[in-house]
């Protein structure tokens, strides 16, 4: 009977202690915020060098709409299994979506 009683302020310590190990632990995270401002106030402190970015002019790469349309009509003749000129391409539109 004495080792059960033990056994059981044993576990019952053990437990009550790691409660309080975590409220306090969960207590200094509201102090995080005020040492990263003071950190970057250190930082914000010190001089930092500036690059001017250079603009360099982008080159579109220009693709023949024709050839886009021959192969937009072909890939649509191929999967319907239909002659290509039955199809007419009147325009061409980007679709912007998310492959996921």
């Amino acid at each position: 009977m004495q080792t059960a009683v033990s056994n059981t302020i044993m576990g019952v310590s053990i437990v009550f202690f790691v409660l309080v190990s975590l409220s306090f632990l969960i207590y200094l995270f509201r102090f995080i915020p005020m040492l990263e401002e003071k950190l970057t106030k250190k930082k914000i402190a010190e001089p930092v060098k500036q690059e001017v970015p250079v603009e360099v002019p982008v080159e579109k790469e220009l693709v023949d709409d024709l050839e886009l349309i021959a192969v937009i009509t072909a890939a649509i003749a191929a999967s319907e299994g239909k002659d290509p000129r039955q199809y007419i391409v009147r325009s061409i539109k980007k679709v912007h979506r998310n492959q996921w």
